[in-house]
């Protein structure tokens, strides 16, 4: 008796681990139901020459729970891609007998929140992967940097569900309207999002230092980190029509070396940046822009020229008026009458300016900020003069201007 107990345990542990085996590995056949030629394979991924079937013959496979299948119509994980997670009996016409490459991994749906690492997400490879269903299933494609179009997608075209993102990666979208979205980590579902079936044309870029995309444009984000819808914007002034949906919703900024931002609220209130801005709530403008101005800088100088330029701001940046040699006053300056924050000068010239109290100063040289002189956001009038042997377009010689 105790020989059969010993027989009837051995049996009922080979057993257990015979099936505890088979539910780490996938079974392809090459004909339907189950029958033909078979391979069992373990997660990892598999060319022609690895498969255990012959070429394009695989008809029918069976996962266990918990798995995935990724079959590819070429070698090398090439041509048209489906992802399956249970049991197939015969494939469809589409796959059946059109099989030459596969991926096997454990994991099923949209992995660790917040992470693009979980056991749940496609293989892991340096390509953009985007979707036909969530969860990183149903027809696939993967997509290299740089631009992407309906000739990338082809079928998946505004059918997209969900998109595998590599680390490190920023996946900028489209949809038929030119309206956009940034993605940098993987989305097991656009639903959420309202990109669902809408993606047409992109862009994929690396990641640098939490940045978007290099650029000579100003981009304004929805989300902090440079994430969520975005609008580029070019320079000059901007206002609610060129900021669409994002009109008082902004919550990063990036600027391209050398820009400078002047941003206004509803009450117009003002603000300016010089350098891209991760997240606007600690300076207090979160959801707030509602119009501004970009404009370039050179090195912190304007360009070179032979006119006294005034600026709005600090650094030779924002609004700005060009005044002819002679006397100057509020027909001349406009918006800028008594907010002028810096002056260039050019070589030569002398600039006398006056506030409305009718106090005076003469500068010779360029000025890049008049705090220090006391002088900022008060000029209303002047005059402009050849000669002199200051000026020239440097930072200005402050013991000079007097």
């Amino acid at each position: 008796m105790r020989k059969t107990y010993l027989f009837v345990f051995l049996l009922m542990a080979t057993t257990v681990a015979a099936v505890a085996q088979n539910n780490n590995v996938i079974t392809l056949s090459e004909n339907c139901l189950y029958l033909g030629r078979k391979s069992s394979l373990s997660p990892g991924s598999y060319r022609t020459a690895q498969l255990g079937i012959r070429d394009n013959r695989l008809s029918s496979f069976r996962i266990p729970r918990g798995m995935s299948l990724q079959v590819f119509e070429n070698d090398r994980f090439g041509g048209r891609s489906e992802t399956f997670t249970s049991d197939v009996s015969c494939l469809p016409a589409a796959w059946k007998n059109r099989v030459s490459s596969v991926k096997v991994w454990r994991g099923q749906g949209s992995g660790n929140p917040g992470d693009d690492s979980g056991n749940n997400l496609p293989p892991r490879g340096d390509r953009v992967i985007v979707y036909r269903d969530a969860k990183y299933s149903g027809m696939s494609r993967a997509l290299a940097d740089g631009n992407f179009g309906p000739s990338d997608l082809g079928f998946l075209s505004g059918q997209a569900s969900s998109i595998y993102i590599p680390r490190g990666k920023t996946v900028k979208v489209y949809d038929r309207s030119n309206n956009a979205r940034t993605f940098t980590s993987s989305v097991a579902d656009l639903v959420p999002y309202g990109w669902n079936d809408k993606i047409t044309t992109g862009n994929i870029s690396g990641a640098n230092g939490g940045l978007p995309p290099q650029g000579d444009r100003v981009i304004m984000y929805e989300d902090a980190k440079y994430t969520g819808a975005s609008r580029e914007l070019a320079d000059g002034n901007f206002g609610p029509s060129n900021l669409g949906l994002l009109s008082g919703q902004a919550s990063s900024i990036y600027i391209p070396r050398g820009k400078t931002v002047k941003v206004y609220d509803r009450s117009n209130n003002a603000r300016t940046f010089t350098s891209s801005v991760p997240d606007l709530v600690p300076y207090g403008w979160n959801d707030k822009i509602t119009t501004g101005n970009i404009s370039g800088a050179n090195g912190g100088q304007p360009p070179q020229g032979n006119r006294v330029i005034i600026y709005e701001d600090a650094g030779f940046s924002g609004a700005s008026r060009e005044l002819a040699d002679g006397n100057f006053g509020p027909a001349n300056l406009g918006v800028l009458t008594g907010h002028a924050s810096s002056i260039y000068i050019p070589r030569g010239k002398t600039v006398k300016v006056y506030d409305r109290n009718n106090n005076v100063r003469t500068f010779t040289s360029s000025v890049e900020d008049l705090v220090p002189y006391g002088w900022n956001d008060k000029i209303t009038t002047g005059n402009i003069s050849g000669g002199g042997f200051q000026g020239g377009n440097s930072g200005g010689n402050r013991g000079r201007n007097r």
